[in-house]
C-alpha cells in the first residue's frame, strides 16, 4: 500500500444528489471503490417508521395469502440513526441497495421510490482497494474493528437511545449536530489510520 495513509472521505452530497439509475456509469475512482468501510447517518422525519423491504421479521405473516412487503424497522419514527459496515461488491452498488429497499412503512408497495436520498444525512465513506492482504479481503476482516470502534465511540459518548437491540446493523442515537459530525470525523479517521498501520504487516 506503500507509505499513504488511507482516507475518509465525506460524500453525502453526492450520494443525496445522484440519480441511481445510472450508478453503473459512474466513473469516480473514489466514489465507487470495489472494497471498503462506511458510515450512514439517517434522519426519520415522519411519524411513521422506515422499513427495509429486504429484511424480514420472524413473525413476518402473510396478509390475504400474500407475504408482507413492509419488512423490518430499520429506522424508528422520528428517530435518528447510524448505520456501518462494509461493502465487498463496490461502493455504489452497495449504496443502490439500500436505495431500493427502504420506504415508508405506510407506502410499501413504491417501489425506486427516493426515500434514501430523502433521510440520508452523512456518509462516511474508506476505500480500501489501496490495502493488498493477499487472499483475505480488507472489507471483511476489517469490519469487525470498524463496527465495535464505532459502537464504542458512540457509547462513551452517550450517543445511544437506551432499549435498542444492538444485534441489528442499525444504532438509533440522539439528534446529530454539526459538532458531532467533526468529532465523529475525527475519530473515525483515527480508526482508519490504526487500520493502515495494520494492513502494512501483510505487504
Amino acid at each position: 500500500m506503500n507509505d499513504s495513509k488511507l482516507k475518509l472521505h465525506e460524500v453525502s452530497e453526492l450520494l443525496r444528489n445522484r440519480s441511481w439509475s445510472d450508478f453503473k456509469n459512474d466513473k469516480s475512482e473514489f466514489m465507487n471503490p470495489q472494497s471498503g468501510l462506511y458510515i450512514l447517518i439517517f434522519e426519520n422525519f415522519r411519524d411513521v417508521s422506515i422499513n427495509d423491504r429486504n429484511l424480514k421479521e420472524k413473525n413476518d405473516k402473510k396478509v390475504n395469502g400474500q407475504k408482507s412487503l413492509s419488512g423490518k424497522i430499520v429506522i424508528p419514527a422520528n428517530k435518528w440513526v447510524i448505520k456501518f459496515g462494509k461493502f465487498q461488491r463496490y461502493f455504489l452498488r452497495r449504496m443502490k441497495e439500500y436505495s431500493d429497499h427502504m420506504h415508508f412503512v405506510d407506502d410499501p408497495q413504491k417501489n425506486g421510490s427516493p426515500i434514501f436520498n430523502q433521510v440520508l444525512r452523512s456518509t462516511f465513506l474508506l476505500p480500501l482497494d489501496e490495502c493488498k492482504l493477499g487472499y483475505i479481503n480488507p472489507a471483511a476482516m476489517f469490519e469487525p474493528y470498524w463496527n465495535a470502534s464505532l459502537h464504542n465511540f458512540l457509547h462513551i459518548n452517550n450517543y445511544l437511545v437506551e432499549g435498542q437491540n444492538f444485534r441489528s446493523e442499525y444504532r438509533v442515537v440522539r439528534k446529530i449536530e454539526a459538532n458531532d459530525l467533526e468529532l465523529l470525523l475525527n475519530y473515525t479517521q483515527s480508526v482508519a489510520d490504526k487500520i493502515s498501520k495494520i494492513s502494512t504487516i501483510f505487504e
